[in-house]
């Protein structure tokens, strides 16, 4: 009995030992557990409160890039990189860390949406191609060919633009031998089906057809999405911008000898019409008073409020569209995450 005894409280107090074991396990996983869900929900709230105060630093951004939008609209009716508006500011120093802010002209790149507009004869096959397109179709099929990182020849800038107009229009019949409407895209793997109005952002172009990943990388810093069609500034364009610009009956760009003249005028003094624009020397034989001159202007109603605002290692960025009307009244049309955009403005 002795040894059976002796064996029953050994095996107890092994069993004893194991389940204490088990017990410190679980308690060990438990505060892991509820450790880890500590710091995340630290960290999460620690998040917040940066997006939060981020949010309002923007808006301050916003309050002071429409006054200074306003005063500018007060004393001049030309819009060039040389205004109070267009300066970059140094990094403000917050409670957070610093906040980065710059406001850029909109209208200094070409708006996708401005395709929209089309000219009668679009779809007679017979014109010759520069006769079936609108001024702004014009300009971006010279646009597309400037391209250095992937050239595009005259027919495939061509088929890239008709397929982008049939995005933009209401009807459901495809542009010339380049367009596509529903048919093409539902044979697509997935298959979607065209927006038939305007972008709401330029990354749409990733889904319009013979837009691949190369094209729409070098060709997105250029582009914009505006809600109504808008001149091209040839104050503030970029180079390649300003090469879309040529003779009516021309697809081809403009040379760049020409466009250096441009840029080398504008420094020297903006441009105060589009008049003065127009008289220069190098512009006689090109744009002249056609109507090629209609995509053009030397004052802008849009404009985009880039922020970026660092606390520690995080890093927020916000955009604002800010549209400036004639009376003076500035509203956000628009607010979204941006991406720092200063190495892509020219």
């Amino acid at each position: 009995m002795c040894e059976e005894h002796s064996s029953y409280r050994s095996s107890e107090r092994g069993s004893a030992l194991i389940l204490a074991l088990l017990v410190a396990a679980l308690v060990a996983t438990l505060a892991v557990e509820y450790s880890g869900k500590f710091m995340l929900d630290v960290q999460r709230s620690s998040n917040y409160a940066v997006a939060s105060q981020a949010q309002y630093y923007h808006a301050g951004a916003e309050r002071l890039a429409m006054l200074l939008l306003q005063q500018d609209l007060a004393s001049s009716a030309v819009d060039h990189p040389g205004e109070a508006w267009a300066q970059k500011a140094p990094p403000f120093a917050t409670e957070l860390g610093t906040i980065e802010v710059l406001l850029e002209d909109a209208q200094a790149r070409f708006n996708i949406n401005s395709l929209a507009m089309k000219r009668q004869g679009l779809d007679d096959l017979g014109l010759e191609p520069a006769q079936r397109f609108s001024p702004y179709q014009k300009q971006f099929i010279r646009l597309l060919q400037t391209i250095e990182q992937s050239p595009l020849g005259q027919q495939e800038a061509i088929a890239l633009t008709e397929a982008v107009i049939d995005w933009l229009d209401a009807d459901d019949t495809p542009i010339g031998f380049g367009g596509a409407e529903s048919l093409y895209y539902s044979g697509e793997q997935p298959s979607y089906q065209p927006a038939n109005d305007l972008f709401r952002s330029v990354s749409e172009l990733r889904l319009v057809r013979h837009m691949t990943e190369e094209i729409y990388q070098a060709l997105s810093p250029l582009l914009v999405a505006l809600p109504e069609v808008t001149g091209l500034n040839v104050n503030t364009a970029a180079e390649s911008v300003l090469r879309g610009m040529n003779k009516a009956d021309s697809l081809e760009p403009l040379g760049v000898e020409i466009t250096q003249k441009i840029i080398q005028a504008r420094a020297a003094a903006p441009f105060q019409s589009l008049s003065d624009f127009l008289v220069l020397p190098a512009l006689q034989s090109v744009v002249g008073a056609s109507d090629e001159a209609l995509g053009l202007s030397v004052m802008s109603h849009y404009f985009r409020l880039h922020s970026r605002i660092e606390s520690g290692e995080l890093t927020r960025y916000t955009e604002s569209l800010l549209q400036r009307a004639d009376d003076g009244r500035v509203a956000v049309l628009q607010r979204l995450p941006g991406n720092y955009p200063w190495q892509n403005i020219h």
